[in-house]
């Protein structure tokens, strides 16, 4: 089966949402977010989905999304307006181009559960962009390329990617990493 991005999340009837998740990882991944991506300046945030990590923001802070699909449009202003957060939602429709943002245009990039949905083409862009258009980067890597679960878990929509190779051909350093519960939370500086 061929997996086509654009297709699967505008046509998926419930995506990754706060019922479906454990609460304990979803607080984690809160405060992760909001621990390193915390300050004044305008954050962006791909794949956003429906909002689920926006309690991460403070009330008033820009948050610039880029997702495949505005099917969850609704429900990402629901949970924008909940939270008092700024939201500004653009759509990329070719994910062979760069993202249309300028140099250092936010000082801060999120992606959480984003880039294991990403094949490999796709994420290499994509990683590269927000290295680009982000002073630093907070995400959830999902599963590690060396990771024995990377096996487990190869499907038509999950993949595992070297992050500390991707890091490394776009001159970031990691800052802070852990791990749990097989993913990878990471914050990465410029070099």
């Amino acid at each position: 089966m061929s997996y086509d991005i654009f297709k699967y999340w505008s046509t998926r009837e419930k995506p990754n949402n706060p019922k479906s998740f454990i609460e304990d990882r979803l607080c984690f991944d809160i405060n992760f977010i909001g621990t390193y991506a915390a300050g004044q300046g305008p954050v962006f945030e791909l794949g956003p989905g429906i909002g689920r990590t926006f309690g991460a923001y403070d009330r008033g802070r820009e948050v610039q999304t880029l997702d495949v699909t505005d099917r969850y449009c609704g429900e990402l202003q629901q949970a924008a307006a909940k939270q008092g957060v700024v939201l500004k939602s653009a759509y990329i429709a070719d994910l062979s181009k760069p993202f249309p943002f300028e140099d250092d245009a936010f000082d801060c990039g999120v992606a959480f559960q984003v880039f294991l949905h990403q094949p490999p083409a796709v994420f290499e862009l994509a990683f590269s962009e927000m290295a680009r258009i982000c002073k630093s980067l907070v995400f959830n890597a999902g599963i590690h390329a060396n990771s024995p679960a990377a096996v487990k878990a190869k499907n038509d929509h999950v993949f595992a990617h070297d992050y500390l190779a991707a890091a490394e051909r776009n001159r970031l350093a990691f800052s802070r990493l852990a791990v749990r519960d097989m993913h990878i939370y990471a914050v990465t500086e410029r070099v």
